[in-house]
């Protein structure tokens, strides 16, 4: 008999729950037992051999109803690090070996009482000797959904296709060979990370079903035909030795094959069928150290219509009439939903007729959020998954409660796009070599683009090339990424993302709308960007192009006398060869500068007189010249990338605060070679090593460190170390505060190791800017400085100094 027991603690161990339950079943006269607890997931099975006393067990300790009314009807609670433990029959039948195992070690403490035998120790694992590769001759591709309240495997794509597992350190290889489809041997990589569970059939159905948070790495083997070229050499008599060379011996591909490429995005359940014999070896594997945990679990296999037909029968929903009052952000989260593999279609559409009745006269764009958070609350199926928890009315109760929640939440917040003008709320997907996913609205600050369409935010899509964990796809020297970048990532280029019906094409991926009585596509938005006709290369036209989507704190209207063109600042050197002193650098007057501090926040303490900005098609910085009179905007020929005309200057940041000062290796060298002693380096590296060897003695120090160089600042992780320290306790006790502080402080120590980065105490950084005035000769530099202390002195006036020497300067600050 088997039971399964609910609501224990994830990080509960299988031997901590065994040794929990043996005190509590010997009280029912059962000392024989198997338990099993899969590493970081909340449930346990416990096998009895006697079905009698399993059932007394229950009548003991069983719940017959879920939830905490259920846990009060027990007649004898038990709690486990005092969490309410729900016992209840399992639905699926014990292994006939587990329960053959356990009545031989019944019988065998039956003798040991009659007759003491020295019961011989469990060999310890061998690591060397537990095989780890495995053959396998069946393959599918599919998700889990539930018959009833079992746990069943539906199928998608299958292929009798032999190959070979191979359970390595990080991940399980997959090797398949060639078929008569597929003429070259093909990979596959399944990251241990990925896993959220991995479970075996018995040895009469001896399948492993890996249950994946994403999807997998597929690789194509290439063959190398340099043979016939070097016997062909060798034959006119010319003598040739080959050397190695780093030619990829494999290429990354997008799926198994065509019929697989369609679904290789949303199911994320893979099945392979074994041999009887191995599984109880690949059961072995889960005592392995660093392993995933692997349940046995039998699940039958349930037919249901082809994905890419369910599919096609949500993109008709979502388009039809009946749902024509639901607008794009409603529409985007649904289709979200089956997309990125939460909910199978069928099961959304099943949703949307929920919603039509349950939300008959609702907010849509709460309800829009509802469902965005719905996906957050949607757990992976599974054996520690009931089939209550994916069932339409848990999933109706949960929107319904998401719903009330937003429109709470809103009574008391505005949205960060309503309480902010800078921010818009955009749309995201993120195209990996396998799928689609989608996301958002997030908030992002505005660029030129939305800021004159902000009425049109929902049709502009903010699109990441990825790999399928996130991450920027790396360089492999032994991997070609010519499938991923030539026949996936051009082909979404060249065409259009779909979503709700409408299609988003290339330029920051938007879909056509109609502003001002006109038509928008693409094109038409990057002609009113400005002339890109005089740039003949692709790349450069295309990084212009993308200066107009750069993302900047806010815009300042100016009028358009404004603008005036400044010739560069050049001179000719002793060798006859013209330097350019002012490339990309411009100047304003201050009635420009009163603009732009009016428009920050931040202003109101600091007012920067150096501001970097986007300008129709110029960018760059620019610096306050106090000689220009009114509201004068002066550009260099630098400064224009291309023409355009516009009244606003984009600010993209702007000298707010004080930045600390940290030699490297370049600067050490010229202050070398301006003669600063050596000591004054030296003097400085040591008391970086000391302050280094005292961050971790106490929390002030820690507290400081994390502090000034910014980590954890959005967290503040600084201040949460001060206020333990505060009430008594200390950040070293954790093991993730004091992990945190060590990683830090080891990657300071590597900076100063290996690029010589020493914080000076008393240095600040200056931005500089070229000299208007003519009033600096050769090897002299002018510095504004302002009263560190405003509001002391709130009208102290830009003092200028000068100096006349860099080592004095150098060596004042290191000495």
């Amino acid at each position: 008999m088997e039971v399964f027991v609910r609501n224990l603690p994830q990080e509960a161990t299988e031997k901590q729950v065994k040794q929990y339950f043996r005190p509590i079943l010997a009280d029912l006269s059962i000392n024989v037992f198997h338990c099993q607890k899969p590493r970081n997931k909340g449930y346990a099975k416990i096998t009895l051999p006697d079905r009698q006393l399993g059932q007394h067990f229950l009548d003991v300790h069983g719940q017959l109803t879920p939830g905490f009314e259920g846990f009060k009807t027990v007649k004898k609670q038990l709690r486990h690090m005092n969490r309410p433990l729900n016992c209840s029959l399992s639905n699926n039948t014990p292994d006939e070996y587990v329960l053959k195992s356990l009545e031989r070690e019944q019988v065998e403490k039956a003798l040991a009482k009659s007759r003491p035998v020295p019961t011989p120790k469990a060999p310890a694992v061998d690591n060397k000797r537990t095989r780890r590769i495995f053959d396998f001759n069946i393959i599918h591709c599919g998700a889990m959904d539930y018959v009833g309240s079992d746990l069943a495997f539906v199928p998608y794509y299958g292929q009798i296709r032999s190959g070979r597992l191979t359970f390595g350190r990080r991940f399980v290889l997959v090797d398949f060979n060639p078929s008569i489809v597929t003429t070259s041997a093909q990979q596959m990589e399944i990251p241990y990370s990925s896993i959220q569970s991995l479970m075996t059939g018995r040895s009469t159905n001896p399948y492993v079903t890996f249950s994946l948070a994403v999807a997998p790495k597929f690789y194509e083997k290439v063959p190398l035909d340099e043979n016939n070229l070097i016997d062909g050499v060798n034959s006119l008599g010319l003598k040739y030795s080959p050397k190695k060379q780093n030619v990829p011996n494999r290429r990354r591909t997008t799926a198994i094959d065509s019929s697989h490429r369609a679904i290789v995005a949303s199911c994320l359940c893979y099945r392979f069928q074994v041999y009887p014999a191995d599984v109880a070896c690949i059961l072995a594997l889960k005592r392995l150290p660093g392993y995933p945990d692997i349940v046995p679990w039998d699940m039958a296999v349930l037919k249901q219509t082809a994905f890419h037909v369910q599919m096609t029968h949500l993109n008709v929903a979502l388009n039809a009439n009946q749902y024509q009052e639901y607008p794009f952000d409603l529409k985007f989260q649904l289709q979200r939903l089956a997309q990125n593999g939460y909910l199978p279609p069928y099961k959304v559409i099943q949703l949307m007729q929920i919603m039509r009745q349950t939300f008959p006269n609702a907010d849509t764009s709460s309800l829009a959020d509802a469902v965005r958070k719905l996906a957050c609350h949607i757990p992976y199926p599974g054996a520690e998954t009931e089939a209550t928890e994916l069932s339409l009315h848990t999933l109706r109760d949960l929107l319904v409660n998401n719903y009330s929640r937003t429109l709470r939440e809103r009574q008391y917040s505005k949205d960060l796009s309503t309480k902010y003008e800078q921010i818009s709320m955009i749309y995201k997907a993120m195209v990996t070599p396998a799928g689609i996913y989608l996301s958002g609205p997030e908030p992002e600050m505005k660029n030129r683009v939305l800021r004159k369409y902000s009425a049109f935010t929902s049709f502009f899509l903010q699109v990441n090339f990825a790999d399928e964990d996130g991450e920027q796809i790396r360089y492999d020297r032994t991997t070609s990424l010519d499938g991923v970048y030539q026949e996936r990532f051009k082909v979404v280029l060249e065409g259009n993302i779909t979503i709700a019906g409408r299609p988003y094409e290339t330029c920051w991926f938007m879909a056509p709308f109609v502003w001002e009585g006109d038509l928008r596509h693409a094109r038409a938005v990057i002609k009113d960007l400005g002339d890109f006709s005089a740039i003949r290369s692709p790349a450069k036209c295309a990084a212009r192009i993308g200066q107009a989507f750069s993302q900047a704190f806010s815009s300042v209207k100016i009028p358009e006398h404004a603008f005036r063109r400044l010739p560069e600042v050049e001179n000719i050197d002793a060798h006859n060869i013209r330097r350019t002193f002012s490339d990309g650098v411009g100047t304003c007057s201050k009635a420009i500068l009163k603009l732009i501090w009016a428009a920050y926040a931040q202003s109101r303490t600091w007012k920067p007189t150096v501001c970097q900005i986007r300008y129709a098609g110029a960018k760059g910085m620019i610096s306050l010249d106090d000689r220009l009179e009114g509201e004068v905007l002066c550009l260099r020929p630098s400064m224009i990338k291309f023409e355009a005309i516009s009244d606003r200057i984009e600010i993209c940041g702007a000298g707010f605060k004080p930045l600390n000062m940290y030699l490297n290796r370049q600067l050490i060298k010229i202050l070398e070679d301006l003669g600063v002693p050596d000591q004054s380096f030296l003097g400085l590296q040591d008391e970086a090593v000391e302050q280094l060897r005292i961050t971790t003695e106490n929390p002030i120090n820690a507290g400081y460190y994390l502090q000034r160089n910014d980590i954890g600042k959005a967290a503040r992780l600084s201040w949460l170390v001060r206020k333990l320290s505060y009430i008594g306790m200390s950040f070293s006790d954790d093991g993730f505060l004091r992990d945190t502080l060590e990683l830090a402080v080891l990657i300071q120590l590597r900076k100063l190791k290996y690029r010589s980065r020493i914080y000076v105490e008393r240095g600040m950084t200056v931005v500089w800017s070229s000299q208007e005035a003519q009033q600096c000769t050769q090897g002299m530099s002018s510095v504004s400085l302002l009263s560190m202390y405003p509001s002391i002195r709130p009208c102290a006036p830009f003092i200028t100094a000068w100096f006349s020497a860099a080592k004095a300067i150098a060596t004042s600050l290191l000495s």
